[in-house]
């Protein structure tokens, strides 16, 4: 079974957006609780793919202690469950962890963000859904295997899953699709008409190393998926980042991506909860230790989990906000710093970046080694160095 904490590149996939993070038991700044404007938080909830005992008291347990770094009014926009909490929470503990984040956070209910949980097909049953519809989930985050896909796989268990998310009103559909070197084109080709068919409104491709066959790449084939992303973006979806493709409407020009996802940058304090959850508090990213037992027996000391900030701000720096630009957008606007400019003169060279009028946009082959050039650019490296 896969599940979210099982995608390491995708837990990871922050890290090439921010400064390096670095072993910390301080915090980066001077914290006083009250310096924070109150400006719409989010919470991002990361569950383990194996039952753990006792996760559910830890989590309550974490909730307190992060709550230090909300300031006074600040409200929650977002709550995410990601991973498989379905698998650390049963219905009696799910409804009291949500009622515990109700009356313990100010959760407001705007447009500005949403409220979600990770689910995979076999955990999508009326009873389960209708649990997650009554506690105010307005989206679900369906997590599809197809790592392992030949020409004559059956999509009917995905596709059961999909549409029944679609018979509860107001329940949204996102959608995370692993992939490999293994996944057949027309199984994924498919998949993704029938997905749309279901109304998703957001799908991603996730790669998943290492390949099975002797030779396979790390990510599916170029003309898969060019196919793939033309019969997407003639229903109406738009490309994201390198793999993410959605037809929502998201903000003009505050489209932001951390490792919860895109999300509205008007959002810019994250509680991440969880083993190897990150978060951003102050403008600087923070991860919780990674491992599940480190994990607990800090949350147990009633100590925050945290074990690892980054030395910078990821918000306002001149070289994140770049790579957020190009990730999110696939250009630069011509202002843009020079030192910034200076670091993209080889992507220039190479073909990946082009100019447009009075900005840069990415070619195809920008969008091919975005992450690799996201990445230097965050990490002040010159690309291709």
């Amino acid at each position: 079974m896969t599940s979210i904490q099982d995608y390491q590149g995708l837990e990871h996939a922050v890290e090439f957006l921010t400064p390096r993070l670095a072993c910390a038991n301080h915090l980066p700044f001077v914290w006083t609780g009250r310096e924070t404007e109150p400006s719409p938080a989010g919470v991002s909830l990361l569950c383990p793919s194996r039952p753990c005992a006792g996760f559910a008291d830890a989590i309550t347990t974490e909730m307190s202690l992060k709550r230090e770094f909300l300031a006074a009014g600040q409200t929650i926009e977002s709550l995410l469950l990601r991973g498989d909490p379905m698998r650390q929470f049963n219905a009696e503990q799910l409804t009291e962890l949500v009622f515990r984040f109700c009356t313990g956070f100010d959760l407001a209910d705007t447009d500005l963000g949403c409220r979600s949980i990770a689910l995979t097909p076999e955990y999508c049953t009326r009873t389960n859904l209708a649990l997650v519809k009554g506690l105010a989930f307005n989206f679900v985050e369906l997590h599809l295997d197809a790592s392992i896909a030949g020409p004559d796989r059956s999509i009917a268990p995905m596709e059961r899953a999909a549409t029944l998310i679609g018979e509860f009103a107001g329940l949204g559909l996102h959608c995370r699709i692993r992939l490999s070197a293994d996944t057949d084109g027309g199984f994924i080709e498919r998949l993704t008409t029938t997905l749309m068919a279901c109304d998703c409104r957001e799908i991603e491709f996730i790669p998943s190393p290492p390949p099975l066959r002797r030779g396979g790449n790390y990510r599916i084939g170029r003309p898969v998926r060019q196919r793939i992303a033309r019969l997407l973006q003639e229903a109406g979806y738009r490309l994201r980042g390198d793999r993410d493709f959605t037809n929502e409407t998201g903000p003009g020009n505050g489209l932001r991506y951390g490792e919860w996802g895109f999300y509205d940058g008007r959002i810019q304090t994250w509680l991440g909860l969880g083993p190897a959850a990150t978060g951003i508090v102050r403008r600087h990213l923070y991860r919780n230790a990674r491992d599940i037992d480190a994990y607990l027996a800090k949350v147990k000391e009633g100590t925050q989990p945290v074990a690892e900030w980054s030395e910078a701000p990821v918000l306002s720096e001149p070289a994140c906000e770049a790579a957020q630009q190009l990730f999110c957008y696939h250009r630069l606007p011509g202002n843009t710093d020079p030192e910034t400019m200076a670091n993209l003169e080889k992507p220039m060279a190479r073909g990946w970046l082009r100019t447009e009028g009075d900005s840069y946009s990415l070619t195809d082959a920008g969008i091919d080694n975005l992450r690799t050039l996201c990445r230097d650019l965050a990490h002040r490296r010159h690309p291709l160095d």
